[in-house]
């Protein structure tokens, strides 16, 4: 049985996500009943929210290490931190 539901949303916020489903072929709420799905196997929404938010910070240290990578393959070895300090890009690359 299906339930509706009042969730309050900036209308410009629905519009662009209304947009988006529309081009994935999605019904809107197709993927909010997904999330909630989800939150109820994990058991804790604010797990999944801190999952997510850890998720998105992953996404850009990949990225930051690509660009380390990359200059390393292409012979750069050390990169300025500051005016005076340097620091070698293979230590960067380990760290991250």
């Amino acid at each position: 049985m299906k339930k509706q539901t009042g969730i309050w949303v900036d209308s410009q916020v629905w519009q662009a996500y209304r947009e988006l489903c529309s081009r994935e072929k999605l019904r809107p709420a197709e993927p909010i009943e997904k999330f909630i799905s989800f939150i109820l196997r994990d058991g804790s929404a604010l797990s999944v929210l801190n999952w997510l938010d850890k998720a998105g910070k992953a996404e850009g240290l990949e990225a930051y290490a690509r660009v380390l990578l990359n200059w390393y393959k292409n012979g750069k070895r050390w990169i300025e931190i500051t005016d005076e300090d340097e620091v070698p890009i293979e230590l960067m690359l380990l760290s991250a």
